[in-house]
């Protein structure tokens, strides 16, 4: 849940150097070049991190080094236990994700044959294109997806309390709690940037340092 949450972290920072400089063509090739590459990167990240997900629940039983405490250990979905190895449940997750990872493979084969492929500006579907009609649209849509992410978060962190309080831990790892896991997936923050900062001098001159321009 944690690496879901931290893969989604865009940067903040927009590195490069302007049309002033380069002309609008090669800015525009830049900034699809940065779209691109974050756009394969979170595929990766979220694709590597269904697979995994089956993976652990098909092999539940049988999952890990200690796979003798297996049995012993519990989810908790809305404040109930769930057995891991119960066959029941999952293979009811393994399918559900399964479903959820031939959606995201659907989802993105469709958007990038659409929307790229035949002509359409990817730049524009996914920043608004600074038209005023999807400038209304965003805000309308914000105060649901606050909402919303307010609540599913709230959710994911009391459940993951809850996950580390009812299971048998080993020693110091019980001392672990949401606020020390999500210190560690803060540190994707700062490598997003990096990252950005690094796609931003792609078809530079070594004389042409990158420059940020915030939003």
């Amino acid at each position: 849940m944690l690496a879901l949450a931290g893969i989604a972290i865009q940067p903040k920072g927009t590195y490069g150097r302007s049309a002033d400089d380069v002309g609008e063509e090669e800015l525009t090739r830049a900034q699809k070049t940065h779209f691109w590459a974050f756009t394969s990167f979170y595929f990766a990240a979220v694709v590597g991190a269904l697979l995994f997900f089956i993976y652990v629940f098909a092999k539940a039983p049988v999952f890990g080094g200690q796979a003798e405490c297996n049995s012993s250990t519990v989810y908790v979905m809305f404040g109930f236990d769930i057995v891991a190895t119960n066959d029941v449940f999952r293979w009811i997750f393994a399918g559900g994700i399964i479903a959820l990872l031939v959606g995201v493979l659907f989802s993105l084969a469709i958007w990038s044959g659409v929307a790229c492929c035949w002509g359409s500006d990817c730049l524009r579907l996914v920043g608004g294109g600074g038209h005023d009609d999807g400038g209304r649209v965003r805000r309308w849509r914000f105060p649901f997806f606050l909402v919303g992410h307010v609540f599913a978060s709230s959710y994911f962190i009391a459940m993951l309390e809850l996950m580390i309080d009812r299971n048998t831990l080993g020693p110091g790892k019980d001392d672990w709690g949401f606020g020390q896991l999500l210190a560690v997936a803060l540190l994707i923050g700062p490598l997003t940037e990096i990252l950005s900062l690094l796609i931003g001098t792609v078809g530079g001159k070594e004389e042409d340092m990158p420059l940020m321009r915030r939003r």
